[in-house]
């Protein structure tokens, strides 16, 4: 008992001193003590309950020893279980989607050495003990996209492994062999173990809590229910969805109240134990919520159900959510590309259709403690998708945990049927009820394989809900390092996928995350690019950059550009290679001739003689520390466009801060809100030839940026290129064109 106390003074000051300073390191530390030390203070003893006290049927349950045979099959389930999440890992799913790797960031600034609390919030309010995980993960097995989706393969296969031992104190060695072959061939299970983010962890945890929760009320073990509040505790540190297990739990020990004469006279000092154990866990996450409410509730509130609620006027909007979470297993299931084969039903044909009678039978014994627990968690655990946004029903990211629960149900009907259709005892009946039930669990193999592996690996829908032109240019400058240097375009730069995969840990002689493997690259500042590098470069640019490859091409005649594209023909980025000799021999002076007269003003008003004039061949500025006046200015940039054709062009002017654009004297479109991003549009039907153009800008702070793009009647949106531009009193000319290459 003294040792007990102890913890507890431990955890209250680690708890005191966390919240001076949440990234204490004498407050982390002494939370970890009070957590072994109070597991290793509560005694290991057990008191088993007899069965007529707490009336727990225990039909078919073996307790009896495991023999060879069954461990040998349990070791055949979960080598197809590794294979199934792990064969084509590097290219099934086909990309990376950002949100793995904008949680990874977290992770990579703890090896870059950040100071991080680990009671903090990261990535949409990720509580950042996830980070430190994946921070372990990638210090084991270096940073990589394989590495990154192997932080979900893991918990994925434990799950799977777990399951049994739960199944098995629960119903049995058959059933829980039969569960433990359901869950590891489930297609909604082997698809979310296979991409790098959260939500296979609470569904570990609620295995692990439940079995040491239904060890727990057997044995009457205080440390089994010790253990199930660490486990309940750590759960909250992972996917937000975990918030409703405890609601899962409170249901349950209310169900065993009601249904259980003398339950917590027999069990309320180790339920005690339980909820103190997981609220020493959770308490300092609880300490960052009570300092920042907004960190609890924020992302419940951008994915949540209440505004459809409100603009619906009523509750249909959560019936319509029930209703289609209620026919997910076997009728339409996630419509979104990531989570599902679009609409698929969750659940394959031939095991699905005996979902609705286990729930049946489930409820009917809803007396039995087995099944109540179940019951409570699928229902608790549906509702992180319940309550999600109208839009996004049925989710099945955020309701997976549910279903290591159904292939419990499942597993324990399947193995009642199976003794039952047995009992008539011929040799022959037996061996066809044999052969019935392996056909049964091939063709639920074979719809989950050629589903995820074919079906779903070659829809298009698929390819596109894996950010594939962050996957793309990721690879891309990944694969040309060793050999070239890589020259990004701003946005494509601060890709949190591109950021990820060329990371190099500072403590191996890398520049981390704060230098990148390769440069940003602007061509107006950039170009032309160092010569003393004795290497080839590559140039990665955003398909709106492809009408800037003649620009380029001035300075490096001989460059090979190339358009890369989707597999349906959508073009996704373009590369520029550029060979050393080129570099070498490159003019360093821009084109003549080309681009608008730009006058620089002090301020932000475009009054006074300008400090500086100058002509600009096109309107692409970021000014990355790199300002062309110090404090506020402005700029106003004057001159011909070149029309090729006539028809309707469409002209975008981007700024932050202000912006205002004129065509043939006429204002068209200005916006000139400060310290904020301004965006002018605009649709002319105009004739071929030359029209006068006239474009403000003004900075005062913050972000510097400007954009000039259109789109020729029937062509993409792009950059406004030089060649179509000229300043007054300029003849303009055209530099020879380089092809894309596809």
């Amino acid at each position: 008992m003294g040792a007990v106390l102890v913890a507890l003074a431990c955890n209250v000051v680690a708890l005191f001193l966390l919240w001076r300073d949440d990234a204490s390191s004498l407050g982390c530390l002494l939370w970890l003590v009070s957590l072994g030390g109070g597991l290793l203070a509560i005694p290991s003893w057990s008191r088993p309950t007899c069965d007529g006290e707490e009336g727990v049927a225990r039909s078919g349950t073996d307790r009896s020893k495991t023999g060879h045979g069954i461990l040998f099959l349990v070791a055949l389930v979960l080598l197809l279980a590794a294979f199934l999440r792990l064969y084509r890992l590097e290219d099934l799913p086909p990309g990376v989607f950002i949100d793995e790797t904008n949680a990874a960031m977290d992770a990579l600034e703890i090896l870059d050495g950040k100071r991080v609390s680990p009671f903090a919030t990261g990535w949409f309010q990720t509580p950042t003990l996830y980070a430190y995980y994946m921070a372990g993960l990638f210090r084991v097995l270096g940073v990589s996209f394989l590495a990154l989706k192997l932080a979900s393969v893991l918990p994925g296969l434990l799950t799977v492994a777990g399951l049994y031992p739960l199944a098995r104190r629960a119903f049995g060695p058959l059933p829980a062999l039969l569960s433990l072959f359901l869950l590891a061939t489930a297609r909604w299970h082997v698809h979310m173990s296979r991409w790098g983010w959260n939500a296979l962890l609470p569904p570990l945890g609620q295995v692990l809590m439940v079995y040491l929760l239904l060890r727990g009320l057997e044995t009457r073990r205080p440390r089994d229910f010790a253990l199930a509040g660490l486990t309940l505790g750590l759960a909250q540190y992972t996917y937000l969805a975990a918030r409703l297990i405890p609601l899962m739990i409170l249901l349950f020990v209310l169900h065993q109240v009601v249904t259980r004469r003398g339950f917590l006279r027999r069990h309320g000092a180790n339920l005690l134990l339980f909820v103190m154990v997981a609220l020493m866990v959770f308490a300092p996450l609880g300490l960052t919520y009570v300092k920042n409410p907004f960190l609890l509730t924020n992302r419940a509130r951008q994915v949540g159900i209440l505004p459809d609620l409100q603009a619906a006027g009523g509750l249909r909007p959560l019936w319509d959510n029930v209703v289609s979470h209620l026919l997910m297993f076997n009728c339409q299931g996630d419509a979104n590309p990531r989570h599902n084969l679009s609409q698929t039903p969750m659940l394959d044909p031939f095991v699905g259709a005996l979902l609705l009678p286990a729930v049946g039978y489930a409820l009917y014994r809803w007396r039995d403690r087995r099944y109540a627990l179940l019951s409570c968690w699928i229902a608790f655990t549906l509702l992180g998708g319940v309550f999600s946004a109208a839009k996004e029903a049925p989710q099945a990211y955020r309701t997976l945990g549910a279903l290591p629960a159904v292939v419990l149900l499942l597993g324990d009907l399947l193995a009642r049927l199976w003794k039952r259709l047995l009992q008539p005892g011929s040799r022959v009946w037996r061996g066809l009820v044999l052969a019935a039930g392996i056909a049964l669990l091939a063709l639920s193999v074979y719809h989950n394989v050629q589903t995820y592996f074919v079906s779903y690996a070659q829809d298009p829908r698929t390819f596109w809900g894996f950010s594939p032109l962050e996957t793309g240019v990721a690879r891309t400058v990944l694969a040309a390092l060793p050999t070239h240097d890589v020259y990004v375009v701003p946005k494509l730069a601060h890709f949190s996928s591109l950021r990820f995969a060329t990371y190099q840990r500072p403590d191996r002689g890398g520049g981390g995350l704060a230098q990148p493997s390769y440069e940003p690259f602007s061509p107006l500042e950039s170009l032309p690019l160092p010569r003393s590098s004795g290497r080839d470069a590559l140039l990665v640019l955003e398909t709106q950059y492809r009408s800037l490859v003649p620009f380029i091409s001035h300075y490096y005649p001989d460059a090979e550009a190339r358009l890369h594209r989707a597999p349906d023909g959508q073009a996704l980025y373009v590369t520029v290679e550029i060979l050393r000799q080129a570099l070498t021999g490159a003019t360093s002076s821009p084109p003549q001739g080309q681009g608008l007269r730009g006058q620089y003003f002090l301020g932000e008003t475009w009054q006074g003689e300008p400090v500086m004039r100058r002509v600009d061949p096109l309107l692409l500025f970021h000014w990355y520390g790199r300002d062309p006046l110090p404090g506020s200015f402005s700029v106003r940039w004057e001159g011909e466009i070149l029309l090729p054709e006539d028809g309707a062009y469409f002209f975008a002017l981007v700024g932050d801060d202000g912006v205002r654009l004129w065509l043939d004297g006429e204002l068209v479109g200005q916006s000139l809100r400060p310290d904020a991003s301004n965006a002018v549009e605009a649709l002319r039907t105009l004739k071929a030839g030359s029209h006068s153009i006239r474009v403000e800008y003004f900075q005062r702070g913050g972000a510097k940026l400007i954009e000039f793009r259109w789109a020729r009647p029937g062509a993409a949106l792009e950059l406004v290129p030089p060649e179509v531009l000229r300043p007054p009193g300029r003849q303009g000319h055209r530099v020879p064109g380089v092809a894309l290459a596809e």
